[in-house]
This record gives C-alpha cells, structure tokens and sequence, in this order.
C-alpha cells in the first residue's frame, strides 16, 4: 500500500545554521517534496538552498512574518496530499515519518492536522506543545495547577490529585498517547493541503502566533478530526530570530485577533470537541 504524500515547508529567516542540520535529515527520509520558504533572509540562505538541486525555494518580497512564509506554499505547484510545517530551528528524531504517518491516516481517514511530540535538547515534551483551546480564563487556571503539581510532584496523594486536575485546564501533563487535540504549536505539524488550500492558507492577519489554533478550530468547526500524535518527534532548539519585545508585541496581537474572530472562545467551554 503507498505511503500518503507528505511535503514538507520550512519557513525560515536569517537561519541558514539550522538549514544545514535540518535538510540532510528531510533528504534521508521518504518526503514527496521539500520547500524553503524564504522570509527574506539577508544571510546565506539563499546561496545554501540553490546549491541543493533537491530542494525547492520560494523568497518573500520582503519580510512577511512566520505566518505569511507559511503561506508562501501556496505558490508551490504540490497540491495534495498533507503538509508538513516545520520550523527551521528544528531536528528529526523520528526516522520513518512518512511510513509512520500514513499509517495513521489509513485507520483515521477524518484527520485533518496532526501536531508531533516536540522535545526540548533534554528530551522533555515542550509544554506548550498541544492544548485545549485559547481561552484567557483557562489559561490562568493551567498556569497556577501545572506549576503547582510540578512543584508539589513528589508528595503522595497532592501531587497525583493537582495532576488531575490540571488536566481540566491544560493537556501538558497528560500522557504521551495518540489523543485528539484542539491545537498544537505551529512549529511540526501536518495539515490536509486540500483543506488548507481552500481557505487559502493560514490567516496571515496573524503574522506570528495563534494561526494554529485558528486553523485548527476551523477545521474541527468543518468535522474534521485533529490529533497529537507522540510517535512522531522532532526536537527543538529554541531559536529566536526576533527580540522578546517584538515576539510579546506579535503574541498579544494574534491574541486579540484570535477573540475577534472568536468570541466565543472567551467563554470556559470546549465547542466544538476536539
């Protein structure tokens, strides 16, 4: 039985280090296509991806944000199949994702997106990997139950009892099994190209944060399915290409979009399922 096609995007600005160590390994594995996409990087990226006949490159005019390099896959002619988003700043761990993928897609044919097991260089689960939806009152309450069952983990009966009950708020201390999700970090994920290329791609008002969560809720809101799916791992390095002023700057932005194309998320409630 074939493999289901998989083409990978790689936003990237100013990383041409991380391309070095992330290309060769997308070239050891089974992907039907590779695509930088170009942010108007001004180091030698540009240089390194034309160098690699293998390898397909689309430059932004100028420097659009994470969000709209995303978008710029929707000038490559691979149309089918899923697309795989995936940070420059990023490493494969798992070596057969395309076989492991298609597997999952054969027995969940309702999947739209997919969000993988993003590890930190210590091999811990980054905690904002996957998530119920943005919700501001949600987040207090994830915020003080996570930390307090982190901090209070080894004593019997409190620690198990906080865990539980921080999963009312947050999924970061669920276990690592296949669940369905309401979102996952934009970093590694798999998205139906048919679906995303209907709406035209994420919502580049966006710019930088929360076009996640956006494109997942429309996709739950349509009667898809969206997953995490641990098997699948990437790890992270954690490269910032922008000051933390200028990433707290874009976070609130997105984040005040986001409640304007969804009010209702302002409200403690999960709708629809996930």
């Amino acid at each position: 039985m074939s493999n289901t096609e998989i083409h990978v995007a790689i936003p990237v600005y100013n990383n041409v280090a991380g391309l070095r160590r992330l290309l060769p390994q997308l070239q050891q594995q089974n992907f039907s296509s590779i695509t930088v996409l170009d942010d108007a990087s001004t180091d030698t990226t540009p240089a390194y991806v034309k160098s690699l006949p293998d390898v397909e490159y689309i430059r932004a005019p100028h420097n659009l944000g994470t969000v709209g390099a995303n978008n710029l896959q929707l000038q490559s002619p691979h149309s089918g199949g899923f697309l795989l988003c995936l940070d420059s700043d990023m490493e494969l761990v798992t070596t057969d994702i395309v076989g492991q993928f298609s597997q999952w897609i054969r027995a969940h044919p309702q999947t739209a997106a997919v969000v993988g097991k993003i590890v930190d260089q210590a091999g811990n689960r980054v905690r904002w990997n996957f998530g119920y939806d943005i919700n501001p009152w949600r987040s207090v309450f994830a915020c003080i139950t996570y930390y307090a069952a982190v901090w209070l983990a080894g004593v019997p009966y409190v620690g198990n009892g906080l865990r539980r009950v921080s999963t009312l708020f947050t999924l970061h201390l669920a276990a690592d099994i296949p669940q369905k999700v309401d979102w996952g970090i934009e970093g590694f994920f798999f998205v139906r190209q048919d679906v995303w290329r209907k709406q035209k791609g994420f919502d580049s008002r966006f710019k930088r944060f929360h076009e996640g969560p956006d494109l997942f809720l429309t996709l739950r809101t349509q009667g898809y399915e969206t997953w995490y799916l641990p098997q699948l791992v990437a790890r992270d390095s954690d490269q910032a290409s922008h000051s933390s002023w200028y990433r707290a700057y874009h976070w609130w932005r997105s984040t005040l979009i986001y409640f304007y194309k969804h009010p209702s998320r302002l409200l403690i409630y999960r709708w629809p399922r996930p």
